[in-house]
């Protein structure tokens, strides 16, 4: 009798901690509908009628979307000729104060920092401080790169224009560093020398971040500033931009928003690390206002900016020496080129916990910017389908789904699994131990064929743990471990523990059989 209560109460305490896990599941996935509508819209009296008749649908679609991506807040300028026509923000910059988005709230620009970059190492050019075809090792002597084994030249347009021969897969060697190391830049670099490059120099596009990292560097080494100072001088304030930080410690906290990530399929505050060496290709922070006066200069309709109109118009020209990739799009300076029915300059920008995307038609003088605080690949796709209503060509575009949407579902499917795994083991392992503590059961001294047995399936365990480490870099193209967790879902964090948990427990289990039957062998 006691025995069954016992056993009874084993299961209980088990029923009782897959009940625990569902609620818990329940609360963090609590899915609030959110009362999204525009924060501080403000629109452009200049603009004409048949536009202003867009902005409700603009909003509808806006607000669709974000509630379908889960975006906790968005901010967004659309530019037609030299106005501003319409700006507004949505959402929550603060889920937990309630603060919310508006037109002046600072985002990061993740990879549309680039553009900025780009502008930098023209304005270099123009100064004949450097030349576009000179080898990036008269500027950064250390910086060794590999073909075939042996060392090679990589010319400075070949990092502006992502033909460098660098993979995007070293994005994960990018170290986290905060604002205080002053070499940041350097140390992000320095992950790459000796690197053996996966296509010639110059003979194929391939998207690599850390390319503008490097050029990050030469920046300071032809003009003897730091990166930050020198962007900020001959980027930021020539063209009048006032609320656009090279700091994240020198922007008004106030205005900051939080950044959040996806997880059991809602948005999570997240506190991503810091990529400071990784500023020249994404970590520039920004607003909509701002954005919206950069789209201005982009297409040749602002009043104030002092930057050079030719400097411009040639980070925008398209290298045509390679192959185009994707629908016949092609890279400039910091810009994608796309003929689309007339031609489109764009960018995307995905951080840990923001994104951005930026697209305008310069025939038409038409541009928009959108920026998010979680990264979503439907700031892509609010950004060309408000682009497409206001313009009067024929482009289409193709809608892509959220993939960090996709992998949590895929994830929370895999925790339950686990989960009842985790729930069957740990049940059996207390009944073990309430067998031998009561002593209904006891541990026999081990024989060599136990032993043997032990072993063997100890190193099987090894392999499995091995095989569930390295397996991103099999299906990610080298990615680890630590890199999914900061950039995908919180579930993946989860997926990964429950995983190790559930093997642990399987792994006691099987020795405790073996325990037991060791006397018979």
């Amino acid at each position: 009798m006691k025995s069954k209560s016992s056993k009874k109460a084993i299961f209980i305490i088990s029923i009782t901690l897959i009940l625990l896990f569902i609620s818990g599941y329940m609360f963090i996935s609590r899915n609030v509908k959110q009362i999204i509508h525009p924060n501080d819209r403000q629109t452009d009296t200049k603009i004409d009628v048949d536009t202003r008749t867009l902005f409700s649908e603009v909003e509808k679609l806006i607000i669709n979307k974000m509630r379908q991506g889960k975006i906790p807040g968005l901010s967004v300028a659309i530019v037609k000729g030299g106005e501003t026509a319409y700006k507004a923000g949505f959402g929550y910059a603060n889920i937990e104060t309630g603060d919310k988005v508006t037109s002046d709230t600072l985002f990061q620009l993740a990879s549309n920092s680039k553009a900025f970059t780009a502008l930098g190492v023209l304005q270099l050019q123009k100064d004949g401080l450097i030349n576009l075809e000179d080898p990036i090792s008269k500027y950064i002597p250390w910086l060794k790169l590999l073909y075939n084994g042996k060392e090679t030249d990589v010319t400075i347009a070949e990092f502006l224009h992502h033909t460098s021969g660098i993979s995007s897969n070293t994005i994960y060697r990018i170290p986290e560093l905060n604002e205080e190391n002053d070499d940041a830049i350097e140390k992000t670099v320095r992950t790459v020398v000796g690197l053996e490059l996966a296509s010639k120099p110059g003979t194929k596009y391939a998207y690599a971040t850390i390319n503008y990292d490097v050029l990050g560097l030469l920046i300071e080494e032809a003009s003897g500033k730091k990166y930050e100072d020198y962007i900020q001088k001959y980027v930021l304030d020539a063209a009048g931009l006032c609320n656009t930080y090279m700091f994240k410690s020198k922007a008004n906290s106030t205005q900051l928003a939080s950044g959040y990530k996806l997880g059991f399929l809602s948005q999570q505050y997240y506190n991503a690390p810091w990529y400071e060496g990784n500023k020249p290709a994404g970590y520039i922070i920004s607003s909509a206002d701002d954005m919206a006066a950069w789209l201005k200069i982009q297409m040749d309709t602002g009043k104030s900016s002092l930057l050079d109109t030719k400097l411009i118009a040639q980070s925008q020209y398209p290298n045509l020496s390679v192959d185009t990739f994707g629908e016949g799009m092609a890279y400039a300076a910091g810009w994608i080129v796309y003929d689309n029915a007339g031609t489109e300059i764009l960018h995307s920008g995905s951080n840990p916990n923001f994104s951005s995307f930026i697209i305008f038609r310069p025939d038409e003088k038409i541009g928009v910017a959108i920026l998010c605080n979680t990264n979503t690949t439907y700031a892509m796709d609010i950004a060309q389908s408000i682009i497409k209503l206001f313009s009067n060509s024929q482009s289409s575009y193709t809608s892509v789904a959220d993939y960090n949407q996709k992998i949590d579902q895929i994830c929370i499917a895999i925790i339950f699994i686990l989960f009842f795994a985790i729930c069957v083991n740990l049940y059996s392992l207390m009944s073990s131990i309430y067998r031998f503590a009561t002593k209904k059961e006891k541990l026999y001294s081990l024989n060599k064929k136990a032993v043997i047995k032990i072993s063997v399936i100890s190193i099987i365990f090894v392999m499995i743990s091995s095989i569930v480490y390295f397996l991103p870099r099999f299906l990610f193209n080298g990615a680890t471990w630590g890199y999914m967790i900061v950039w995908y879902p919180v579930t993946v964090k989860v997926v990964l523990y429950s995983t190790y948990t559930s093997l642990f427990l399987l792994l006691c289990n099987t020795l405790i059989k073996i325990f037991r039957k060791s006397s018979s062998l």
